[in-house]
Order: C-alpha cells, then structure tokens, then sequence
C-alpha cells in the first residue's frame, strides 16, 4: 500500500510503499476511504507535540472506512476512526 510517511519532523513527507497492515489481538482492520490532515497532525509532523510517535511517522488521528478484518466488528460495517492513540501510538 502507499503511504504518506514523515522521515524526519518538520520535513516534507514522502509517499512510500509499504507493506499491509495486520491487526493485532484487539484491533480491526480498516480500508480508509477519508482522511482529514488536521492540527494535531500539523502539529505532530512539525515536531512540537509532547508524544513523539516513532520515525517514519504516518499520519492521521481520525478518519472514515470500511472493516476488512476483526473480531468484534461486522467486516464490511463503515466506521469513524478517531482518538485512543490512533495516529500516535498505532
């Protein structure tokens, strides 16, 4: 999959490819169909937030899709993504 990745805080980010995601123990699996690059996004690329997520860093606290995989989740349910680390821890 392609991926908008920051290598280096306050740069440019490159668009890599980079292997599927799996979910782990917990987690679902989702095909993202929006996604907004908002302050907090900004902010985390840019270097000047608190947490500072491993290097390269993709972005995006919150968007929207489709369940590809899970266990507690219908595959196929459409769902908003937004908070619990999502962006800045996984």
């Amino acid at each position: 999959m392609l991926a908008a990745r920051i290598h280096e805080w306050g740069s440019t980010p490159a668009i890599d490819e980079i292997p599927d995601p799996s979910p782990v123990l917990g987690e679902s699996l989702i095909q993202l169909e929006a996604a907004a690059v908002g302050h907090l996004d900004l902010t985390i690329a840019g270097g000047h937030f608190p947490v500072s997520p491993a290097l390269p860093y993709v972005g995006g606290v919150e968007g929207c899709g489709i369940v590809v995989e899970s266990g507690s989740l219908a595959v196929g349910s459409r769902v908003l993504i937004r908070g619990a680390g999502m962006g800045i821890e996984r």
